[in-house]
């Protein structure tokens, strides 16, 4: 029906619904058009923040790229913010509306419920509009509780991509300090802490340990 993203740190939301696409008017349950996009937007992202991304969003989406006999997108990765947290910190619920809440990082924009989803599928433009503006706030919160619980999780290591090896490996910020040091068997690394997202790693090279 819609889709909304943003890039991180960009101000804007862009929603997508399908009465913006031709043929809305003849066939208003068709999303072929709307998956073509979903699969241009997905082959710029190396890195795709979903709540509960992995077993809801990304099979969905696959099963309309398979319906309409698609091509599959470019390989990307999901940070998935459901079970990082999980992960991470007890609560009593896991929903994104409700870990907003407790974090004080905002709510769910309020729909009329199960109505809205058969105003959709009835194919009224005031319904699409309801929805599209629902995905958006959906959006925002996704994008606070990331940042919220970045510093913490096993993120991918950004380093990859960006090729700077002395950044940090959460949010490519050059502003890191010595933390001390984290031992091995064999030697030590050097820990370090970004002054900018809070996330502590190891850097630098591999020490030996001194013998007596």
């Amino acid at each position: 029906m819609t889709i909304a993203y943003k890039w991180l740190g960009d101000k804007k939301v862009t929603t997508l619904s399908l009465p913006n696409y031709p043929g809305f008017s003849k066939n208003h349950k068709c999303d072929r058009a709307l998956c073509r996009d979903a699969i241009r937007i997905l082959d710029e992202a190396d890195i795709i923040v979903a709540h509960n991304g992995k077993k809801f969003d990304a099979k969905w989406l696959t099963a309309r790229f398979l319906k309409h006999n698609l091509r599959p997108p470019s390989p990307y990765k999901i940070f998935d913010t459901l079970t990082e947290h999980r992960k991470l910190a007890a609560a009593p619920s896991h929903k994104l509306d409700d870990l907003g809440g407790i974090y004080g990082l905002g709510r769910k924009r309020p729909t009329t419920g199960k109505k809205l989803w058969l105003d959709c599928r009835a194919g009224k433009r005031s319904a699409f509009r309801k929805m599209a503006r629902y995905n958006a706030q959906d959006v925002i919160l996704l994008e606070r509780l990331y940042l919220h619980i970045r510093p913490w999780s096993k993120h991918p290591d950004l380093r990859l991509l960006s090729r700077a090896a002395n950044s940090c490996p959460v949010c490519e910020s050059n502003h890191t300090i010595f933390r001390g040091w984290h031992y091995y068997a064999t030697g030590k690394k050097q820990r370090s802490l970004c002054k900018d997202c809070g996330h502590r790693f190891i850097l630098g090279k591999h020490h030996p340990l001194e013998r007596v």
